[in-house]
């Protein structure tokens, strides 16, 4: 029964979600932020990132571009000491 409000936008929500999965990968990388235009500034262990080679991209019909840091098994990224300054370090817009 779709006459409440929480039910109409729960099947709104889904039904969103379905229309954006069945489009064409370009178009749904297209509709959200790319890594460039969302990550401002990025370090890790107090060096800058290098976002083409530290970033993979991956396309969710729900939330659009995700973006996971340290995903390529021929760079290594490790961090041996702890604080705010040798984490990752990003400011997104």
């Amino acid at each position: 029964d779709l006459s409440d409000k929480g039910a109409i936008t729960t099947k709104t929500k889904e039904n969103i979600i379905f229309i954006v999965a069945a489009m064409p990968k370009a178009v749904r990388r297209d509709l959200s932020y790319t890594l460039n235009e969302f990550v401002l500034q990025c370090s890790f262990n107090s060096e800058d990132c290098d976002l083409q080679r530290d970033f993979r991209i991956h396309m969710d019909p729900e939330y659009g571009n995700c973006y996971t840091f340290n995903y390529n098994d021929s760079v290594t990224l490790t961090n041996s000491r702890a604080g705010p300054m040798y984490g990752l370090r990003l400011l997104l817009k």
